[in-house]
């Protein structure tokens, strides 16, 4: 949604109607926020907050917008489920 391209080299890698792309920041409201409080669950998910289940991942390095395609290069770190580890690139092994 963000980028509009295709990791199959669909449209020869160029963006597919590049103008519906939306920013991270909106991709991430649509991922999280937006069906939280659609749902009427937004007092469980869809934020990390004190009381909510935090289901997150961890990534080396910052996100910046405008995102640039090096965050394909990213690798995660820690995955947490309902605020516990479940996943530690430090002891991936």
């Amino acid at each position: 949604a963000v980028f509009r391209t295709s990791h199959s080299g669909f449209n020869d890698g160029k963006p597919w109607h590049s103008e519906q792309s939306v920013t991270f920041a909106q991709a991430l409201y649509a991922y999280t926020q937006g069906p939280a409080s659609t749902t009427d669950w937004g007092e469980v998910i869809g934020s990390i907050s004190v009381g909510k289940w935090a289901d997150f991942v961890v990534i080396d390095g910052k996100i910046r917008e405008p995102l640039s395609k090096d965050i394909y290069d990213r690798k995660v770190q820690m995955t947490y489920l309902a605020g516990r580890e479940v996943y530690s690139a430090d002891h991936d092994n």
